[in-house]
């Protein structure tokens, strides 16, 4: 669910690029590859936490 949610997110900034100027791109690409790696790690955390039962 969260890994879906933040794809969905870096990828609805991605198709805004078109629209913005060329001096906002730079920021946008950072924003898109923060919420990728966000995704990423909260995947990795829950694939490799260990349980407590």
């Amino acid at each position: 669910m969260t890994f879906g949610l933040a794809l969905g997110l870096a990828l609805l900034v991605g198709l805004q690029l078109g629209a913005l100027p060329w001096r906002f791109r730079r920021e946008i690409w950072q924003a898109q590859g923060a919420f990728v790696g966000l995704a990423v790690g909260v995947v990795i955390g829950r694939l490799t936490a260990r349980r407590v039962d």
